[in-house]
C-alpha cells in the first residue's frame, strides 16, 4: 500500500467513525404528537360600519341584538353592546339593550361607527 492510499483510507476510516459515533447517541426517531384540539369561547367582537350616512327620508338602520336565547341549544351568558362613532365630536361610547331587537337610526351624514360586544355571549350578537 502507498502513503497515499494510506492516509486516503484513514480518513474514510476517521469519517466513517465519525458517522458511527455521532449515530450511537439517538434513539429511533419518532414523529411529534399532534396538538391537541380544543377550542376557546369569543368573549369580545368588534364591528364596523363604515357608512351610516341617511336622511330624513331615505334613513340608513342598522338593527343588533343578542340572538343567544334562541340558538339551540341555548346560549347563555352575559354580554354587553356598545355603539361608538370613530371620528366627530360625539365620539363617545354608548351602551345598546342586548335583550331586544335595537334599530339604530342615521338621518343625518354620520361618522363611521362601531359595534363592539363584550362578555361570555360575545358570540351570540348580530346586527345587519
Amino acid at each position: 500500500m502507498t502513503a497515499t492510499r494510506a492516509w486516503f483510507a484513514a480518513g474514510v476510516l476517521v469519517v466513517a467513525a465519525l458517522g458511527g459515533a455521532a449515530s450511537t447517541g439517538r434513539g429511533a426517531t419518532k414523529t411529534a404528537a399532534a396538538p391537541a384540539a380544543g377550542e376557546l369561547p369569543v368573549t369580545h367582537s368588534l364591528v364596523v360600519c363604515p357608512d351610516g350616512s341617511g336622511s330624513s327620508s331615505a334613513p340608513t338602520t342598522l338593527r343588533v341584538t343578542a340572538v343567544g336565547p334562541l340558538l339551540q341549544p341555548k346560549a347563555s351568558g352575559a354580554v354587553t353592546i356598545t355603539r361608538r362613532p370613530l371620528t366627530g365630536p360625539a365620539a363617545h361610547p354608548s351602551a345598546v339593550a342586548a335583550a331586544t331587537p335595537t334599530r339604530l337610526t342615521a338621518t343625518s351624514s354620520g361618522p363611521v361607527t362601531s359595534l363592539a360586544s363584550d362578555g361570555s355571549a360575545a358570540a351570540t350578537v348580530a346586527g345587519d
